[in-house]
């Protein structure tokens, strides 16, 4: 069995590159999906979240490791606004954990020892609904979308090095039409056609019975 190659990773200067390159569309595209993903996240704005993403990639491509935050390699062939996308949307996915482990405890703190709300919390009204169904609630939406994120990181980790699949999952998640998606990432019919058919099939050997209409 024939192991695939491990992607090639940008260097700084090619980063950088890319990053001055970008067209006022894609920096608009981006800005958009930034002010999304940073909703409910310790970023204060979209800007704040777009900042990180080219920190990150620029630490990967430097080759620091000393920062305390962990880089994001750009890998070769993949077009740089869907690695701002992604890199954006794992972010905002991992400080969301953060945020709710912290909702979390301070559900469990207005939770009495015998499982029943604060009585000082009832007293004053400062509340919607009972705090423990609120925090199952809150876990529930949870583990959903860890298994959403899982599936998702499959399918990019298989796709990887495939540029034009890339755009199409972005495109999807911004719900964008197959014009859209030729059109953003500068692809023609047979080249999107072509992309989609490798998706399927892609899929059909990762989550058979789970085909993508």
């Amino acid at each position: 069995m024939t192991n695939n190659p491990p992607p090639q990773h940008a260097s700084l200067a090619e980063l950088v590159a890319a990053i001055d390159g970008l067209t006022e569309a894609e920096k608009l595209r981006l800005s958009r999906k930034a002010d999304q993903l940073a909703y409910g996240t310790e970023y204060a704005e979209g800007q704040e979240l777009m900042n990180e993403a080219v920190s990150r990639a620029l630490l990967a491509a430097a080759g620091v490791h000393d920062t305390g935050r962990k880089g994001r390699a750009w890998p070769q062939g993949v077009h740089i606004v869907a690695f701002l996308s992604m890199t954006m949307r794992g972010l905002a996915s991992d400080s969301h954990k953060s945020v709710g482990q912290k909702v979390a405890k301070r559900m469990q703190a207005l939770i009495g020892d015998e499982g029943e709300e604060n009585p000082a919390i009832a007293e004053l009204e400062l509340h919607h609904a009972p705090v423990d169904e609120a925090l199952i609630e809150h876990q529930e939406r949870e583990v959903s979308q860890r298994l959403a994120e899982a599936d998702v990181a499959i399918i990019e980790a298989y796709f990887a090095q495939d540029q034009n699949v890339l755009a199409i999952l972005e495109g999807e998640r911004e719900r964008m039409s197959a014009q859209e998606v030729r059109d953003f990432f500068d692809m023609d019919k047979v080249t999107y056609d072509t992309a989609r058919t490798r998706l399927r099939r892609g899929l059909d050997k990762l989550m058979p019975g789970r085909r993508r209409k």
